[in-house]
């Protein structure tokens, strides 16, 4: 059967998606692409053969080597009250403004000095439930 597609395809992952690849990247050269031709047994891209790698999905670095995929949603609780944030591809936006770290978009959510890791959960896409995102850590 011949491939319907005449461009290469852009495909949305989720977090467990994501976190999975990102998990059997060999070093920082490797890409999404790189990890899912080898989960399928294809080659690897040879850029003297022709073909063209596409581009990974935009994630953000967190820190500790965890990767966010952009879009992820970020939930922390103070005192009953809930603070929302989401992963940009240069941070962690709160209120309208965006932060280069999780334990600086803490603080703009609580006003007060805030370890991100421990204060930021995050949204499970599968079970739709919440957990802390120092559980992704290394």
């Amino acid at each position: 059967m011949e491939n319907p597609l005449k461009e290469p395809a852009s495909v949305t992952l989720d977090f467990a998606t994501s976190q999975a690849l990102t998990a059997r990247l060999r070093d920082e050269r490797d890409s999404f692409l790189d990890v899912i031709r080898r989960l399928l047994g294809l080659p690897d891209v040879n850029p003297a053969s022709g073909e063209v790698p596409v581009a990974q999905p935009a994630t953000w670095t967190a820190g500790s080597g965890v990767s966010l995929p952009v879009g992820t949603r970020l939930r922390g609780v103070v005192k009953g009250r809930e603070h929302f944030g989401i992963v940009r591809a240069d941070g962690v936006e709160v209120a309208g403004e965006v932060f280069d770290s999780l334990s600086s978009a803490g603080q703009r959510a609580t006003g007060r000095s805030t370890n991100g890791w421990v204060f930021w959960q995050i949204e499970d896409p599968g079970t739709r439930t919440w957990k802390l995102l120092t559980t992704l850590r290394n």
